[in-house]
């Protein structure tokens, strides 16, 4: 949005908070967000990405096998998993339930019924809401873990 404003105002409008957020002006605005990123990117967040590649390291270590055979959109997904709709009856094989008797299997049916009724963004926003995290595990929604609770 910074990029495409034609205002006089876009300091005002767009502040970034960086040691050389002063300079930013309409005519410089496509020399200042690079400047920013780079410095996000490499000054301000060199701690947590070094750390980060440092993790990476370890694991993969200098196994040339592995870097040939696996692409930066195939790394996302083993580390982020897939985006891809709730499998309900995949996620229902593993729950686990916690302090439910019998007697109450009326309402975890309804339960289900009502999660396998949400639409594909619905269920999303489900996974986010009980895990922090709307993608599919890297194995399948069956790794999905979910525990329902029961609380007295």
């Amino acid at each position: 949005e910074l990029l495409a404003y034609e205002g006089s105002d876009v300091a005002e409008i767009f502040p970034l908070d960086w040691p050389r957020g002063e300079e930013l002006t309409h005519e410089n605005r496509a020399e200042h967000v690079e400047a920013y990123l780079q410095w996000y990117f490499g000054e301000r967040l060199r701690v947590q990405l070094d750390a980060m590649c440092e993790g990476f390291r370890g694991v993969l270590g200098g196994c040339l096998l592995v870097k040939a055979l696996i692409d930066a959109p195939q790394l996302e997904q083993i580390l982020c998993g897939a985006e891809e709709p709730m499998d309900v009856s995949a996620v229902r094989l593993r729950a686990q339930t916690v302090g439910w008797s019998n007697a109450d299997e009326q309402y975890l049916e309804s339960f289900w019924e009502v999660l396998s009724s949400f639409s594909n963004e619905e269920r999303r926003a489900f996974a986010v809401f009980v895990s922090a995290c709307g993608r599919r595990p890297p194995q399948g929604w069956q790794d999905f873990e979910l525990s329902l609770q029961r609380s007295e």
